[in-house]
């Protein structure tokens, strides 16, 4: 009887264990794409060589980050992305002043672009949205794990610090813009 005890205790110990690293494992996950505090110029990944056109048929690519030290770029997706937005359009007078890009970049289902398109012309954003091409969607969105996320770039294409995942206030963004670009100096 005891041995079988003894056996069952073991086999509970070995669930609890394996629930336990399958939690944790989920949470460090979430944690690898949250902002990372501390070290904002550690570099996370070369952005893509890519080549999109934004919503009013203007053409980007990656060259176009080394205008500004820091570029803030906002994925979105559908209409629950409207009060973020309207947020970070307020907050990119700002931003720009302080020398650094805001830019957005569509994401979800590509099926959904008429209505970003629609929800991006009634809100009179002040920034470029952009229409990933084949190889935003396949290295950088896949990135993306909760929508809205944020990517900081430095002026030499990389994406440092972590992402901003989550919805944010035009005070939060500045604050993050802030701070990283005191890290950087």
């Amino acid at each position: 009887m005891e041995k079988k005890q003894l056996l069952k205790r073991q086999w509970v110990f070995v669930i609890v264990i394996v629930a336990l690293f399958l939690v944790y494992g989920f949470f460090w996950g979430q944690g690898n794409f949250q902002t990372v505090e501390g070290d904002w110029t550690k570099k996370i990944m070369d952005m893509p060589e890519f080549s999109a056109v934004d919503l009013a048929g203007n053409a980007h690519e990656k060259a176009d980050f080394a205008t500004y030290p820091l570029t803030y770029l906002y994925v979105w997706s559908g209409p629950e992305a409207e009060e973020n937005l309207l947020a970070l359009n307020r907050a990119v007078n700002n931003l720009n002043g302080g020398g650094v890009a805001v830019l957005g970049l569509i994401g979800g289902d590509p099926a959904g672009l008429p209505d970003a398109k629609a929800l991006a012309a009634d809100l009179d954003l002040h920034f470029p949205q952009l229409i990933p091409d084949q190889a935003l969607r396949q290295e950088l969105l896949p990135l993306v794990t909760v929508f809205p996320t944020a990517f900081l770039v430095n002026g030499e294409g990389e994406v440092i610090g972590g992402l901003v995942v989550g919805e944010k206030s035009g005070a939060e963004v500045r604050n993050i813009v802030k701070t990283v670009l005191a890290a950087m100096k």
